[in-house]
């Protein structure tokens, strides 16, 4: 496979997640000054909920599929979606009893309130996000990069459609959000099945196939990834159940507003991790002894990221322009967020190890680790310093995710992660991440971003000169 042509499939995968910055941009501003960051919090609450549950009935069965995607021939592949299938689909019939029985209880506590619409809409919402995880996964496995652009722009621009219309006919009432979150995911999974109506269509035609991979081992492999999912929510989540116990749905969905801007940076992780999973798994299997690949693309990686989020953290305070008066206080808790998406996308180079040598009862420990620590953090300063204290927690627990991750998946699959200035820079990120949430002066802030760009760019002056030239030798 040359460079030209992974470039070529990475840029296509990556248009749509562009146009999404674009609606990002559009959409957030609108919602920001029509609701109040305590109806925010509530649309929060319910976008978790959805992601809850579609992690509980995909029970990792998703994660099956695109582990086992390659080593089953074209024919065998709707035999292995349908098997992938079955047990996600038994827990989704058995959730949705358990909700609409207990859905008073059940609404108080995500909503404070009971409403029985929103959780007719919970409901539909996480069914037809199972099915798109799954649709998703048959687009991205079959590396139809421009298709799921088409699906990343729609899932953006069609919620913002209806936002508008929702918010037009009812008013400002968090309820509107939800009606246009449910409709959107409706309408794109219907799209995905159709881009993947191959597989879809043939799923019962061939009952006498034989699969290399039982639907034991697909459980089996998939058993340890759902408990490892499940903690993975749980730290990812914590935070903003952290604040609404120990604070307020307020203070949440002031949190909720600064994590809105930073998943315009999650756009920048999205564009490469969906395209790396079956490229990396393509590498290895290609040539398991490649390791400069790794090296070099982490190389890259780790460069841009570290100046996109110093520059973020050096310009947050032009935030509040951006959300409103309303939400000011949310741009001190925009540093410790930015640093989820960096970590986050540095883990899923150095953490292959673990996935290709089939390694994943410690992701599992890792995750235990992590969630954990993330719990102490957060119960230690949600209390005093509200949504701050819970990004601080949430910020640094990433960190300890990557290292945790690199660690262990080098102990199987052996890369020179450069880690020595890896860590001397991340420190470096860290303290300018305390400087800027708690320093209210923009001049100075200004400054010692400013100063951590140039020492980064001059420490990094050879490499940034080679990697021009490099990009054609890098893969």
């Amino acid at each position: 496979m040359s460079s030209k042509h992974i470039l070529k499939k990475f840029l296509s995968f990556s248009i749509g997640n562009y146009l999404n910055i674009i609606i990002g941009i559009t959409l957030i501003p609108i919602v920001t000054r029509i609701l109040s960051p305590d109806k925010f919090g509530v649309v929060s609450m319910f976008i978790l909920a959805v992601n809850i549950l579609n992690i509980i009935v995909c029970f990792g069965n998703d994660q099956s599929f695109s582990r086992f995607y390659y080593e089953e021939v074209k024919e065998n592949k709707p035999k292995l979606l349908l098997q992938c299938l079955k047990l996600p689909s038994v827990i989704f019939i058995i959730l949705s009893f358990v909700i609409l029985f207990f859905s008073e209880e059940i609404s108080l506590f995500l909503f404070d309130g009971y409403d029985k619409n929103a959780m007719i809409s919970l409901v539909i919402a996480a069914f037809f996000t199972f099915i798109k995880s799954f649709g998703l996964l048959i687009v991205r496995m079959e590396q139809k990069g421009l298709k799921y652009s088409v699906l990343q722009f729609l899932t953006k621009f069609i919620d913002l459609i209806f936002v508008l219309i929702f918010f037009e006919v009812i008013g400002a009432d968090y309820i509107a959000m939800i009606y246009s979150y449910t409709i959107t995911v409706i309408i794109v999974t219907v799209i995905t099945v159709f881009y993947g109506k191959e597989l879809w269509l043939k799923m019962f035609s061939e009952t006498n196939i034989e699969l290399k991979n039982s639907f034991k081992e697909t459980i089996v492999y998939a058993y340890p990834l759902v408990l490892t999912i499940a903690f993975v929510w749980v730290f990812q989540s914590i935070d903003q159940f952290s604040i609404k116990y120990w604070n307020s749905m307020n203070e949440l969905g002031l949190y909720s507003a600064a994590y809105k801007i930073v998943a315009l940076l999650f756009i920048v992780r999205t564009t490469f991790t969906t395209y790396w999973a079956p490229l990396s798994l393509h590498k290895y299997q290609e040539n398991p002894e490649n390791t400069t690949f790794f090296e070099k693309m982490y190389l890259l990686i780790f460069s841009g990221m570290f100046i996109v989020i110093v520059g973020f953290i050096l310009c947050k305070d032009l935030v509040v322009y951006f959300l409103g008066e309303t939400y000011r206080s949310s741009v001190n808790v925009l540093p410790f967020l930015a640093l989820i998406p960096f970590m986050s996308v540095l883990t899923e180079i150095t953490k292959v190890g673990i996935s290709f040598t089939k390694k994943t009862k410690w992701s599992m420990f890792i995750s235990i680790v992590v969630c954990c620590i993330n719990l102490i953090g957060n119960y230690l300063l949600v209390p005093v310093l509200g949504a701050q204290g819970a990004a601080i927690s949430t910020g640094v627990t990433y960190l300890l995710l990557f290292v945790l991750s690199t660690y262990i998946s080098n102990i199987f699959f052996k890369v020179d992660y450069h880690l020595a200035k890896t860590y001397f820079f991340m420190f470096l990120l860290l303290a300018y991440c305390f400087y800027s949430s708690f320093w209210v002066w923009n001049f100075w802030n200004a400054i010692v971003g400013s100063l951590l760009l140039a020492l980064f760019c001059f420490s990094n002056y050879r490499y940034f000169c080679n990697q021009f030239f490099a990009m054609k030798k890098l893969f």
